[in-house]
């Protein structure tokens, strides 16, 4: 497509060239009437824009002025075009992700998705009754914890996450580089719940360490987890994509957990590519290729 006309773009070949015949033998067209249409675009303008002497033609300042605002123009339009074209074929639709851990994680392939998917709608739920209530075909894709509360579900295997202990800057072993979970035995502990008293994997952990966990808090949220930890009310976890999160918080201190299962296991899990839609499908690509997954349709 073609939205320059015509005597603008006779006159950027000739302003390149400055040849009249070698420009006209690249446009196809004669001579006489390439020159012709450049002195008529002269005249509508009211200002010559060569120089001629003889035969010879040399752009002259205010013929540079026109083709340095033309070629930005012309690269403006150019970029513009392109996305109109890239948006016309992207695919459209709505998203449904269930984030069953912390959001970090994922954002950065969501991010991205949405860059190449500027068209679909992203909708992000982090509740996870909703999963369970036999409701989770509703999503096109979940991201959750290798735990019990998902056993049912067929995922696979995307990343491994270590626990830290978050301590109140006070607490005795705080300035400890590490320690293990039968020492926060006598604690009060802080979990996120995942509804109907289910509690991160990592309560799971403390049971196997040999203690059920005091209990004084639990939250469904992220944000509300974080205050109690950072008021220092509770002792509590985070996991270590979540570290640079508290790294400006003075009172408390993330203390490393010596434990070999106090991590936590991200799995990925798609609805049937045959029931998904097309922005589903594109999702299932695009996270395949940004986590290097080793799985087929």
């Amino acid at each position: 497509m073609d939205l320059m006309p015509s005597k603008l773009r006779y006159f950027i070949v000739v302003a390149e060239l400055q040849h009249m015949t070698r420009a006209a033998e690249v446009l196809n067209i004669s001579q006489p009437y390439l020159s012709k249409t450049i002195a008529d675009l002269e005249h509508e303008i009211g200002v010559q824009l060569f120089d001629r002497i003889g035969k010879k033609i040399t752009i002259n300042d205010r013929g540079e002025v026109l083709y340095r605002s033309l070629i930005n123009s012309f690269r403006e339009m150019q970029d513009t075009m392109t996305m109109l074209t890239e948006m016309s074929s992207s695919t459209t639709g709505k998203l449904n992700l269930g984030i069953f851990i912390t959001s970090s994680f994922m954002l950065p392939c969501i991010k991205e998705y949405m860059r190449l998917n500027p068209m679909v709608e992203t909708a992000i739920y982090s509740y996870s009754d909703l999963f369970h209530q036999n409701q989770s075909d509703f999503f096109d894709a979940i991201i959750y914890p290798q735990s019990i509360f998902f056993a049912k579900y067929k995922g696979s295997f995307l990343a491994q996450d270590r626990y830290l202990a978050v301590l109140p800057r006070n607490h005795p072993l705080s300035d400890r580089p590490s320690l293990n979970l039968k020492e926060l035995q006598d604690d009060s502990m802080v979990f996120i719940s995942h509804g109907s008293n289910r509690y991160e994997s990592i309560y799971g952990s403390c049971q196997r360490a040999g203690f059920t966990p005091h209990t004084l808090l639990s939250t469904d949220s992220e944000s509300v987890h974080r205050d109690i930890l950072e008021l220092g009310l509770a002792v509590g976890f985070i996991t270590s994509s979540q570290r640079e999160s508290c790294s400006e918080c003075q009172s408390i201190r993330l203390v490393e957990i010596e434990d070999k299962d106090a991590s936590l296991n991200i799995m990925i899990g798609f609805k049937r590519l045959s029931r998904s839609s097309l922005a589903a499908k594109a999702f299932f690509h695009h996270a395949r290729e940004f986590f290097k997954l080793d799985i087929t349709e």
